[in-house]
């Protein structure tokens, strides 16, 4: 055997999952597989050799066979013997100093009351009944009741603060209910905003189904936990309960926006088979326009190709991107315009530690984002993101 232990999947009807003893996920097709069949049951390169020329008719010496295996499995920790120092990295991820708070088998009977509802029947239905009747509640309730609201907000906040827990269990449990491995719940820095995570990456092991549920999961619950707040409501009366009700479930909507990576982002990425989603349709899109001296109208021509999907959730990516700059910069221009002084003003003050919390304003965390987009989609419009095999 010339290979580690690895474990392949199915991911649609032409590739292959393989997941390697280093928890990597690496999409393949199904010319790679026969590879790694015939290096897997052979005890020598040479053999391996032997046999692929024979299963494949072709006639490779153990040179350019060799070259063979490691530009199509080298660095990704699957070859034996294989030098470390080469490995390939998984790329950046989009999460920035992620810190694990939960451990797996902590998480994993956290999530355990939710793994019922995880029934592809039971799920879908419920799904969309409280999806549609949120937005009958978030209609309803804040023209009627919620401008004369007035909630206590310590419990308002911890109660929404505790959305984010349950949005994790809900992906956990997705895993735990198909018998997925799944990591801890932690925190981490997307973009310059503090969110947190569920190590899931292992459902890329899992039919397109059940990896659209666990995705979903996490909406899912948000949507028992905001619906179970409004049923305290109807008993007791308490105003914060329905607010909390509605914060949650208008939350839970947003997140299925595709075009961030939220939910509804790796949902669109399973439901059209496109790992990498973002990084391939910027690609997409730096293709449609290229052109040449030879050849001008070669830009145009890739417009109608077979790309058009990946090429029209890239232009209509940017636009959104566009859309949030302008509605930071309308509601935040004069702190945006004064950050650089601001910004002075506070390491001076946390350099003779005069500083508090108080002295941190949200808007300066909607200040930073609009710098980030800026220099993201402005300065190098058309860059792709570095991105993992998968």
């Amino acid at each position: 055997m010339l290979i580690s232990a690895i474990n392949i999947s199915n991911y649609d009807d032409h590739r292959f999952v393989v997941n390697t003893a280093g928890g990597r996920n690496i999409l393949v097709d199904g010319n790679t597989i026969e590879l790694l069949d015939i290096l897997r049951n052979e005890r020598s390169i040479e053999e391996a050799c032997t046999s692929f020329n024979k299963n494949l008719n072709v006639s490779l010496n153990l040179d350019e066979f060799t070259t063979l295996v490691n530009q199509n499995l080298g660095g990704y920790g699957i070859l034996l013997n294989e030098d470390p120092i080469t490995n390939k990295t998984s790329g950046q991820s989009y999460l920035k100093a992620r810190i694990n708070i939960i451990p797996a088998n902590v998480a994993g009977k956290l999530s355990a009351p939710f793994t019922y509802f995880f029934k592809p029947i039971l799920f879908y239905t419920l799904l969309s009944f409280m999806l549609m009747f949120s937005v009958f509640t978030i209609k309803y309730f804040f023209v009627e009741h919620l401008k004369v609201i007035t909630p206590n907000f310590s419990m308002l906040s911890l109660l929404i603060c505790m959305t984010m827990l349950v949005h994790e269990l809900g992906h956990i449990a997705a895993c735990r209910r198909y018998n997925i491995r799944h990591g801890a719940i932690g925190f981490g820095i997307y973009a310059v905003i503090p969110v947190a995570f569920a190590d899931i990456s292992n459902i890329w092991q899992a039919s397109r189904n059940k990896r659209i549920m666990a995705n979903l999961g996490g909406i899912f619950c948000e949507y028992l936990y905001a619906f179970a707040l409004l049923l305290i409501y109807s008993v007791t009366g308490n105003p914060t309960f329905l607010l909390a009700h509605v914060i949650i479930a208008s939350k839970a909507i947003l997140e299925l926006n595709p075009f961030i990576r939220l939910d509804g982002y790796w949902v669109l990425s399973d439901l059209t088979s496109t790992p990498n989603l973002l990084a391939k349709a910027r690609g997409a899109l730096k293709l449609a326009f290229k052109t040449n001296q030879d050849n001008k109208s070669a830009g145009m021509k890739n417009l109608f190709s077979k790309h058009t999907f990946l090429i029209a959730y890239g232009v209509v990516n940017y636009a959104v991107m566009l859309l949030y700059m302008i509605l930071i910069w309308s509601t935040y221009k004069q702190a945006i315009l004064s950050f650089p002084e601001t910004l002075r003003l506070l390491v001076q003050r946390a350099w003779h530690l005069d500083i508090s919390l108080g002295d941190f304003k949200w808007a300066y965390l909607m200040v930073l984002l609009f710098y980030y987009l800026l220099m993201q989609y402005l300065d190098k419009p058309l860059q792709i993101d570095p991105s993992s095999p998968l």
